[in-house]
């Protein structure tokens, strides 16, 4: 009887003692893989899949590492294809040489762009909200995208850029991120970046969550992860 009333105690402790499950995120994903013109494909919720070759794989570990280690390394399971990653490593190397004077403003637009091309819970926080048939193959491509980016996320990564210079242009890197010297703010700034490109961003991404009275749309949950400031050991 004593051994059984020890044994029930000992359980009773190491469930006290566990350390808090963190949020169940529900994984699927919003675009999986890009048409031979580089538009992301529509996925509706679609699995993630594994990386099997190791060049993406050391790529993915070089330029999104947070991303990579949070989710399983070389066993986890991602929203994006050796191609994207392609495309995103050199969109980011771009960013790079922009936003290197602080190196918590380099991380946090990282973080920005790796999750929403490569998180295995994509559809939480994207929504895609126009798309076409693709000449290419039987799938749909995307042409624009509802990025649900929360108001405090979004200042954060104000926070830690707008003082940053581009020290080969002695100019705000704000000012080349914005496309614009009068940029007033994280949302015009994320909008700018949300804008087309050739290549580097062949689809319009909007940014709905412009203001705190802003509500996200039911079934879906705003990107809010802590982000550090220039000030934080990073």
């Amino acid at each position: 009887a004593r051994a059984a009333v020890f044994a029930s105690l000992v359980v009773v402790l190491l469930v006290a003692e566990a350390p808090a499950v963190a949020h169940a995120h529900e994984y699927g994903c919003a675009m999986y893989g890009q048409s031979f013109s580089g538009v992301p494909l529509v996925a509706n919720g679609a699995a993630p899949k594994a990386l099997t070759d190791d060049k993406s794989l050391k790529t993915l570990q070089g330029v999104c590492p947070e991303l990579y280690s949070r989710f399983g390394g070389k066993d986890g399971e991602y929203c994006c294809d050796p191609d994207q990653i392609t495309i995103l490593n050199t969109k980011l190397a771009l960013l790079h040489e922009v936003v290197l004077g602080c190196p918590a403003c380099d991380h946090n637009f990282k973080h920005l762009w790796c999750w929403m091309t490569c998180a295995p819970y994509q559809q939480e926080f994207l929504n895609v909200t126009k798309s076409t048939k693709s000449i290419t193959n039987s799938k749909r491509e995307v042409e624009t995208l509802d990025y649900f980016v929360a108001p405090h996320f979004g200042e954060s990564v104000w926070n830690s850029c707008k003082e940053v210079k581009v020290s080969s242009m002695n100019v705000k890197a704000m000012d080349t991120l914005c496309k614009s010297s009068d940029c007033t703010g994280w949302h015009m700034m994320l909008e700018k970046q949300g804008e087309k490109f050739p290549l580097l961003n062949p689809i319009t991404i909007n940014f709905p969550l412009n203001d705190t009275n802003k509500v996200v749309p039911a079934g879906f949950e705003a990107q809010n992860d802590t982000l550090p400031t220039c000030f934080d050991a990073s």
